[in-house]
């Protein structure tokens, strides 16, 4: 897989390139990269669930590598609608969502989304955040909303606008090691 040979899907929104191995009646499992990773990110992951007889497709995500919008007014925050539509375009009506980072974010969705869809879903490095603000410059970290400066903010440029995401703690269980003081 180190010289991927990769194919292009076009969805309603994206032209997709993706890389396929495995047998193409295998179960199929899509490997989602996270960000600002691509397809390589699973390198040596593919091969092996190919020669384990499943059908693994590699899609970049939006934004990343040849992937393309169709359209330049295409919203920009769509990812796990992505990963449905991907479905849909190469006819797979299931399938063993896994991801990490973006990717693993993009899987959680598109089980949300549409959770029949999904056979299987794996999820790493998976951060829930919240949009804080919806126009600002690429160098924001601040939040437009309570002016305060959030270092650990990141905004993504995007045209035509851009996002600031802080993370959101996740609570803990309730008697877990993280609830010791």
């Amino acid at each position: 897989m180190r010289n991927l040979l990769t194919r292009r899907v076009n969805t309603d929104v994206l032209d997709v390139t993706y890389h396929e191995a495995g047998p193409a009646g295998g179960e199929p499992v899509i490997l989602l990269h996270g960000f600002p990773y691509d397809i390589h990110s699973y390198v040596e992951v593919a091969p092996l669930l190919a020669e384990s007889g499943y059908r693994v497709i590699v899609p970049y995500l939006r934004g990343h590598g040849p992937t393309r919008f169709l359209r330049p007014d295409t919203a920009r925050s769509a990812l796990g609608a992505d990963v449905i539509a991907l479905m849909d375009a190469l006819a797979i009506p299931q399938a063993v969502l896994a991801g990490y980072d973006w990717g693993g974010r993009a899987a959680c969705v598109a089980a949300a989304l549409r959770p029949e869809r999904v056979t299987g879903l794996v999820s790493s490095s998976t951060v829930r955040w919240a949009v804080h603000c919806s126009c600002c410059p690429s160098s924001c970290n601040r939040c437009p909303a309570t002016r305060r400066c959030r270092p650990e903010s990141r905004c993504f440029q995007s045209r035509p606008s851009c996002f600031c995401y802080q993370p959101v703690p996740v609570p803990s269980p309730p008697g877990s090691d993280r609830d010791c003081k």
